[in-house]
Formats: C-alpha cells, sequence, structure tokens
C-alpha cells in the first residue's frame, strides 16, 4: 500500500494526522483491487444452496455464458435467503481467477492445485464445445448479456430444488 500512500494522504489531508475516535468508520478506498490494497478473504464456508442458486440463475440469464466470476456486493450474508440487497459488481469471463487463492492464510501450494482444477474445467469445457462444434460466444455477445443482466430490476429468483 506503500504506493499509494501519496494519493490516500491527498484524499485526506484534512484528517491526516488525526486518529479516528473509537467506534468511528472511515472507508479509506472503496474498489475491491489488489493494486488499491484490498485484502482478499476465502469465504467459501459461507457458501449456501441459495447463493449457488441466486448464481446459478444469473449465469443462466446470460447468453451462452459458461464460465467465469461475478464479483458481487451484498448487505448481509442473508442477501441470497431474502433476495434483496445483492449488487454485481462485475462479470468475468473464462480469464477470471478465484479470488479466494488471494487470501493471505491461503497456501501458495494449494491456490496453485487450485488454477489448475480451473484450467481442468475450462479445457474440459472447451472439449466438449468442439464436440458439439458451438463457436465460442464473441466479446460483443457477451457484453450485450452483461448490459441486460444490469438493465433488470429484480435480482434473479432462486432455483427450486
Amino acid at each position: 500500500m506503500k504506493h499509494r500512500e501519496k494519493i490516500i494522504q491527498t484524499r485526506f489531508k484534512t484528517r491526516w494526522n488525526s486518529i479516528l475516535p473509537c467506534g468511528e468508520k472511515l472507508l479509506i478506498e472503496p474498489i475491491g483491487n489488489h493494486n488499491r490494497g484490498t485484502v482478499f478473504l476465502d469465504a467459501r464456508a459461507k457458501f449456501t444452496s441459495e447463493m449457488l442458486n441466486w448464481v446459478a440463475q444469473t449465469a443462466k440469464s446470460i447468453p451462452d455464458f459458461d464460465y467465469g466470476r461475478f464479483d458481487l456486493k451484498i448487505n448481509n450474508w442473508d442477501a441470497f435467503r431474502d433476495q434483496t440487497g445483492i449488487k454485481v459488481m462485475e462479470v468475468n469471463g473464462v480469464n477470471s481467477e478465484p479470488i479466494h487463492i488471494y487470501d493471505p492464510n491461503y497456501s501458495y501450494w494449494r491456490a496453485q492445485k487450485d488454477i489448475v482444477y480451473q484450467i481442468q474445467i475450462i479445457f474440459e469445457l472447451s472439449q466438449q464445445k468442439l464436440k458439439e462444434k458451438k463457436q465460442p460466444q464473441s466479446l460483443i455477445q457477451f457484453i450485450k448479456g452483461v448490459i441486460e443482466l444490469s438493465n433488470k430490476k429484480h435480482p434473479p429468483l432462486i432455483l427450486k430444488s
């Protein structure tokens, strides 16, 4: 975060030499990005069937979307159960990486294993598409699908199993 010090110092120049009162919070960086000092944590222990169903339904709403990662913002962990307070911040395609591997407590070798596993899934999907003689989705088709998803007023419904 040293490389961002001057930017942050300029942004908070009036508060730079002060100490926050007990219990007060100050949002220093609103964007989650490695370059901006965000710490990514492995929260897979929080997965629920409602969460996975919401993600599956959302992915199905993007034409020809087979694999990727949704970056979400939620009000709380009950958002998927209640179907409220879920915001899609970004949709990442097949080149996205699993961000849980950046958890400071996640081992390097386990992260490498997870990446190899992801590559295997992508390879199997590509082989399946080749057998079906399906052309990969174009970037324009993908962007149109994401725009369509972002224009929906309500989050996708939970799939009933």
